[in-house]
This record gives C-alpha cells, sequence and structure tokens, in this order.
C-alpha cells in the first residue's frame, strides 16, 4: 500500500514536471515572439532570422499615403502601378503643379480610391487626377498572397478600413479570417519579422501555387466598383478624373486584352465615365520589356520615356525636359 502511494506521488510529480515544462517553455515562446514585436531585441532578432526582407507591400504604400496626405501647392495628382512607377522616375520633382506617387497594382482600385480622396481632402484646390497604368492591372482583385501587405495592412492599420466596402471587406475576411484583419493584430504581424513570416508562408501554404489559378476576368469586379468610386469621388469635388495606359508591348495576347478591356467598358458604362481611356493605348516593339510589362533597363531612360509623357499629359513636362 505504502509502496502504490508513493509511486503514485511520484507518477503526479512526473505529470507536474511535464506541464510546468510545459507552461516555462510556452512562456519563453510568447516573451520571443514578443521581443520580435516590441524590444531591444526586436532588430536582432529579425536580422539573425534574415526577416527583414519580407515587409514589403507595407514600406512600399505607407510612406505614399503620408506623401499625398501632405498639404501643399499641388493641384494634380498622378498616381498608378509599378509600371507608371517606372514611366516617371526622375520627373518625380520638375512640376510643381504636380503629385506624383504611382504605387503597385496589388493595392487595386480600391487603394487607389482612399489614395485619391486623401489628396482631395487635402488639396481643396485640386483640379486633376490622373490614374496611369498597364492594361493588366485592371484585372487586379484580392490576392492571397499580396493583399494582406498591400491592402490590409497598411490601409487598416493607418485608419482607412471604413473605406474599404463590403465587397473588399469581404473578400478580404474569407482571405484571411477577420481575426487577423483587426488593427492590433495586423499592426502585430507587420511590426514583428517573426510573426510576418509565419503568417505569410502559412498563407502562401494554404493557398498554393498561383499558377494553378483559374483564369481572371480582364477587368475585375474590384475594379468596375472604385472605378465608379473614383470618379463620383471627384465629381463630387469638381476634379477631373483621367485613366491613361502605359506604353504595352505590342503582342497578340495583350492587344486581345485591350479589346476585351473595350467590351468591358462598354457593358458597364465605364467607357461614359471615361471616355479616353481606351484610346491611350500605345503598343510599342517588344524590344523595350523586360518582361512583357515592364521597360526593359535600357530604355529607363527620359531620353525615351518622356515623349510619351509628354502625349499621356502634356502639361507635366516642359518642352525641353
Amino acid at each position: 500500500m505504502e509502496a502504490s502511494r508513493t509511486y503514485n506521488i511520484s507518477k503526479k510529480k512526473i505529470i507536474y514536471g511535464r506541464i510546468a515544462f510545459v507552461l516555462i517553455l510556452a512562456l519563453l515562446l510568447c516573451a520571443f515572439d514578443y521581443a520580435s514585436y516590441k524590444g531591444p531585441l526586436r532588430s536582432y532578432i529579425n536580422k539573425v532570422a534574415n526577416l527583414n526582407g519580407s515587409r514589403y507591400g507595407y514600406e512600399e504604400v505607407a510612406p505614399v499615403l503620408s506623401f499625398v496626405s501632405e498639404q501643399d501647392a499641388t493641384t494634380s495628382l498622378i498616381l498608378g502601378d509599378s509600371v507608371a512607377n517606372q514611366l516617371f522616375d526622375g520627373v518625380l520633382y520638375d512640376n510643381p503643379d504636380f503629385r506624383i506617387c504611382p504605387v503597385n497594382r496589388a493595392i487595386t482600385f480600391a487603394g487607389q480610391y482612399i489614395l485619391v480622396k486623401e489628396y482631395l481632402k487635402n488639396h481643396p484646390d485640386a483640379t486633376d487626377v490622373y490614374i496611369v497604368f498597364y492594361s493588366g492591372t485592371l484585372a487586379s482583385d484580392i490576392d492571397p498572397l499580396l493583399s494582406y501587405q498591400y491592402i490590409a495592412m497598411p490601409f487598416i492599420i493607418h485608419g482607412y478600413g471604413d473605406d474599404l466596402d463590403p465587397l473588399v471587406m469581404g473578400k478580404l475576411k474569407a482571405t484571411y479570417g477577420s481575426f487577423f484583419l483587426k488593427p492590433a493584430v495586423l499592426d502585430y504581424i507587420n511590426e514583428s519579422g517573426l510573426n510576418r513570416a509565419l503568417y505569410l508562408n502559412a498563407i502562401t501554404k494554404l493557398n498554393g501555387d498561383p499558377a494553378d489559378k483559374k483564369e481572371t476576368p480582364v477587368i475585375s469586379d474590384v475594379s468596375i466598383d472604385y472605378l465608379k468610386q473614383i470618379y463620383a469621388l471627384c465629381s463630387q469635388n469638381g476634379v477631373s478624373v483621367h485613366l491613361v495606359s502605359t506604353p504595352l508591348c505590342d503582342i497578340p495576347s495583350r492587344r486581345s486584352e485591350c479589346d476585351e478591356i473595350r467590351k468591358v467598358f462598354a457593358e458597364t458604362g465605364l467607357d461614359e465615365l471615361y471616355p479616353d481611356y481606351c484610346d491611350s493605348f500605345v503598343f510599342c516593339e517588344s524590344s523595350m520589356f523586360m518582361d512583357e510589362v515592364h521597360f526593359a533597363p535600357e530604355y529607363k531612360n527620359r531620353e525615351t520615356l518622356n515623349p510619351y509623357i509628354r502625349q499621356m499629359i502634356p502639361l507635366l513636362l516642359g518642352s525641353d525636359s
């Protein structure tokens, strides 16, 4: 009997010891996790784990949000995608009447809407908004591998969640879950390289290879929705809004895409809001492009690109620029 009692006590000690070990380990992991978010060890942990490079998206968009919000004497705003970024590189400060801040197609036209709204709020004398992009940007939608960094993190963290309408928020919630779209959770994941890498890797694995996804329409429902909202917003503020195409790679698939865009514009009424957009398609020889979208390095110079800018936005460059 005594031996049995001794055995039970020893067994309980082992169980309690294991529980204590698990609790201590959990506390240490929580402490390590929090240290990757805030504190003196944060930068060291991220550096050792090579996690600093996974913050793309937020660091592209957040500065532009601040940039369009700065009050100044400019009266025209130029937004766009990464191709527009190439196009306007080097002319950002050539004209004091223009604020030029293209970002990336991953923000979708929902993100462009927020940038337009923020600019107009801080520039009561604004006259024109230009959104410059290559034709494929119209297909931009909520993307499991990109939208968390390019839409959820920058816009919700900075208080623009209410500008994401039910269509976009519904897609974000279906993709990431409501909990992971709370501002505090977004901030925690964004500021912690460890959590950011873990969560984004999990999202990548859950959603598989983007190449396996079904074909998308040439203009997403998000683009149609927010292009109409952008037009309404600018009209309410007495501002002219222009959609302008970047130079396009002259390949059959791109021409076919543009033909389909013309049809969708006519079917959705976008051609009445933006009557000049489809006329702005300019096709250039494929040698100008490194991936059928972006300009090849040898063509990224002002001598080559300025003539296209003058054609697109005549007032931006002086005659000798």
